[in-house]
């Protein structure tokens, strides 16, 4: 068993004491901290960028097909033959 001694009044202590037998102080057990490895690098992207999404004007072409196909999907609901 490992001995340490006290801050306070200088004592021997063994190492699982928490406080000083003699004094009372408290005692404080240091821990080797070793540092946190670092980050591995960040990868390079090897894909090509994503497309650009379609332009507001883009949009307004697709308004008559939806269209066509909602007038069909109806018509088939409702009957119309």
């Amino acid at each position: 068993m490992k001995h340490l001694t006290c801050e306070k009044c200088g004592k021997p202590v063994d190492e699982g004491t928490v406080f000083c037998p003699d004094c009372g102080a408290a005692i404080f057990h240091t821990v080797p901290v070793t540092p946190p490895a670092p980050p591995p690098p960040k990868p390079t992207p090897a894909q090509p960028p994503a497309e650009e999404l379609p332009k507001k004007s883009d949009y307004k072409k697709l308004i008559p097909p939806i269209a066509i196909v909602l007038a069909v999907v109806l018509a088939l609901i409702l009957g119309w033959n």
